[in-house]
C-alpha cells in the first residue's frame, strides 16, 4: 500500500512526531509535517513537505487536508498545567475542526492520538472498555475529543477512524511528566553526593516514544475503524523504581536507608485539595529551577529539559493506572523497548548525547 500516499502529521516537531515522521519515511509514504513555527524540525528529504502553523488558528486548520491521503492528528498541548480554555482550543476545537474538514475532502484514514489518562483508576490493567472518568483538564480534552470523533462515526463519515490511548510516554526530546524523573539522579548527586531509595508508590506502565509512533503507523495500515488501542508496555511498576531504576541507569548511589516512602494513595486523594495549589508549585519549582540552573551552567547545558512539578500530575500519584495493550498486540505489534529499563536507558543517553542532561 505504501509508496505514493500522504500522510498529515501534526505535531511533527515532538517527542512522538519526530520519531512518527522518520518511521513513515521508512515504510514508504511521503508526509506533510506540521508544527508550531519554532520547533525544530531538521528532517531534510524530498520526502517530506514541512508546514508551519498554528492548530489553534482556524484558517490554518482548514488548509491542513490539501494534498494528503491519510492524517495521524498527534498535535496538542500535553501541558497538564495549561488552563481549560487553552486546552479546549487546541485539543478539542481544533481535533474536531481537522476531523470535519478531513471528512469533507475524503481523507480516507484519520489516526487520532488520545490519552489512557481518560480512564478511570481500576485494580488490574485497564482494557479499552473499562469506564472513563477524566481527572483534569489535558484529560477532558482528550476525552471529549474523542467523543466528537466517535459521534462522526456513528453519524456515518466514511473517514475511517482509529484512536491511539498512550500510557506516560519517556523518549527524546520529552520534556514534560516522566521526562523531569531523569532530571532528579543528577540533581540529587550533585547536591547531596547521593539519592535516597524509593518505596511504593501506585502501580502503572510507561511506552517509549519510538514504540508510540511505531504504533501509530502499524495501526494506519491495521487498525479497526471506530477502535480504539492502549500503547503501552507490560512492564508494570510502583513509581518508586521509576525513580530507582533512572538513579541505577544514571550511575547515582543510592542508600536505602532511611528509604524515601511514597505516600498511600489515599492519603494523597485526601490532601491533595490542600497541597495542589498554584502557590506551592511555584516555589517548589522556583527551587528546583534554581538549582538546575547552576548545574546547566556547569556542565554546559543546551537542551530545555528542566525538572518541573505540576499540582495535576497528584492525580496519578493518587491511583493505580496500568493498561493492558493486549489488543494492540492482537494485530502482531510489539514494543522495540518492552520495559521500562531499556526505555529509561535510551532515553538518558539521548539525553547526555544532546547536551540535555550532564554526562
Amino acid at each position: 500500500m505504501a509508496g505514493k500516499e500522504t500522510v498529515l502529521v501534526t505535531g511533527a516537531g515532538g517527542c512522538v512526531g519526530s520519531k512518527l515522521v522518520q518511521e513513515l519515511v521508512a515504510a514508504g509514504y511521503r508526509v506533510k509535517a506540521t508544527d508550531i513555527p519554532g520547533r525544530p524540525f531538521g528532517f531534510g528529504g524530498s520526502r517530506i513537505k514541512e508546514v508551519r502553523g498554528d492548530l489553534s488558528d482556524p484558517e490554518f486548520v482548514d488548509g491542513l487536508p490539501m494534498g494528503t491521503d491519510f492524517v495521524i492528528h498527534a498535535g496538542a498541548s500535553v501541558d497538564i498545567s495549561k488552563p481549560w480554555d487553552y486546552l479546549k482550543t487546541v485539543n478539542l476545537d481544533a481535533t474536531t475542526r481537522l476531523w470535519e474538514r478531513c471528512v469533507e475532502a475524503g481523507i480516507e484514514r484519520f489516526v487520532f492520538f488520545s490519552s489512557a489518562s481518560i480512564y478511570a483508576g481500576q485494580d488490574r490493567p485497564i482494557r479499552e472498555e473499562d469506564p472513563q472518568d477524566p481527572a483534569g483538564p489535558y484529560e477532558k480534552s482528550k476525552f471529549l475529543a474523542e467523543k466528537v470523533l466517535l459521534r462522526g462515526k456513528l453519524g456515518g463519515a466514511a473517514t475511517r477512524l482509529v484512536i491511539l490511548r498512550p500510557a506516560l510516554i519517556i523518549g527524546p526530546f520529552g520534556t514534560a511528566l516522566m521526562a523531569t524523573i531523569a532530571t532528579l539522579p543528577p540533581l540529587l548527586k550533585s547536591y547531596l553526593g547521593f539519592a535516597p531509595k524509593a518505596v511504593g508508590g501506585p502501580l502503572t506502565n510507561v511506552v517509549h516514544s519510538l514504540d508510540v509512533a511505531r504504533a501509530a503507523v502499524h495501526l494506519l495500515e491495521h487498525g479497526r475503524d471506530g477502535e480504539a488501542y492502549n500503547v503501552a508496555n507490560d512492564d508494570i511498576l510502583p513509581f518508586s523504581q521509576f525513580f530507582n531504576v533512572a538513579c541505577e541507569e544514571s550511575g547515582v548511589p543510592q542508600l536505602p536507608i532511611p528509604a524515601f516512602p511514597f505516600p498511600p494513595k489515599k492519603l494523597v486523594a485526601t490532601v491533595a485539595p490542600a497541597v495542589a495549589r498554584p502557590e506551592v508549585f511555584w516555589a517548589l519549582n522556583k527551587a528546583a529551577g534554581g538549582l538546575w540552573s547552576r548545574i546547566a551552567a556547569r556542565q554546559s547545558l543546551s537542551g530545555p529539559l528542566a525538572p518541573h512539578f505540576d499540582p495535576g500530575a497528584i492525580s496519578y500519584a493518587a491511583r493505580d493506572a496500568a493498561f493492558d495493550a493486549t489488543k494492540l498486540k492482537e494485530t502482531g505489534f510489539e514494543c522495540r523497548f518492552p520495559d521500562y529499563r531499556s526505555a529509561i536507558r535510551d532515553v538518558i543517553s539521548w539525553y547526555r548525547e544532546n547536551h540535555w542532561l550532564p554526562a
